[in-house]
């Protein structure tokens, strides 16, 4: 798929919002000084949604599909810039409407408003990049690392054996709602699941087997929710269990 190609003048308006019938368009430039791969696992985080990679025109470009109650959001990531402390980036989030009912149109408009609201909020604006900006090695070397990353992301036993290791090492898995929550963690011996709150309960896991089963199970509608009705691809699924992590227990 062709990708436009940006060039606003640097004073331009960092959030652009366009509305559409059926729809709007809404554009964030910003610039981050973390990692591209940091950088899009927090986005898969925030989203619940893998980001597919491409390189078009010597650029990263990273997209999403996220479907909220019938409305249908094409997330893209536009990797424009790439400096010593911090690279250029532009996201897009198209977010479509018209093939639902005309009295819902209203909710959804203000629905998307609230959603780029919360998928941006990490993000800070900043200028547009410009296309002269920074160092073409450094842009080629962010891009030999995300591709990097992905190639190791792509296989699924290497993402499982990234999970338990994570978790081995102080990275935990926290829950929470309102009659209480669960902590998934690693106590030196074994997994533990730990439910406190109005239910409590633990369960332990001398398998690792059994409790890769058992987290497929916990996490299934956290990442199957926005490609339902759609099943969510196997990798895909534990791609988006990995970035529920938190890291340090």
């Amino acid at each position: 798929m062709a990708t436009p190609s940006f060039s606003p003048s640097a004073d331009a308006d960092p959030i652009l919002v366009e509305p559409r019938s059926g729809g709007s368009l809404r554009r964030l430039h910003f610039r981050d000084p973390r990692p591209p791969p940091i950088l899009i696992a927090h986005l898969e985080r925030v989203l619940m949604a893998v980001l597919r990679v491409s390189i078009i025109e010597d650029r990263l470009i990273a997209r999403a599909q996220v479907r909220i109650t019938g409305a249908n959001h094409q997330i893209t990531l536009h990797h424009r810039t790439a400096c010593q402390d911090e690279d250029g980036y532009i996201l897009e989030v198209d977010s479509s409407w018209g093939h639902l009912p005309e009295a819902t149109h209203l909710y959804f408009q203000n629905n998307a408003h609230s959603w780029f609201k919360l998928w941006t909020q990490d993000l800070l604006p900043a200028s547009p990049a410009q296309d002269s900006d920074g160092s073409t090695e450094l842009l080629q070397q962010r891009i030999h690392a995300v591709l990097a990353r992905e190639f190791q992301l792509a296989d699924l036993r290497n993402i499982q054996n990234e999970i338990l290791s994570s978790l081995r090492n102080g990275a935990s898995y926290v829950t929470s709602h309102q009659e209480g929550g669960t902590r998934i963690r690693w106590n030196g011996l074994r997994f533990v699941r730990t439910d406190y709150g109005e239910t409590e309960r633990m369960e332990e896991f001398t398998d690792p087997a059994v409790f890769l089963d058992f987290l497929r199970r916990f996490f299934h509608h956290d990442v199957s929710r926005h490609c339902h009705p759609d099943p969510v691809p196997e990798t895909d699924a534990w791609r988006l269990i990995l970035r529920k992590l938190q890291a340090d227990g």
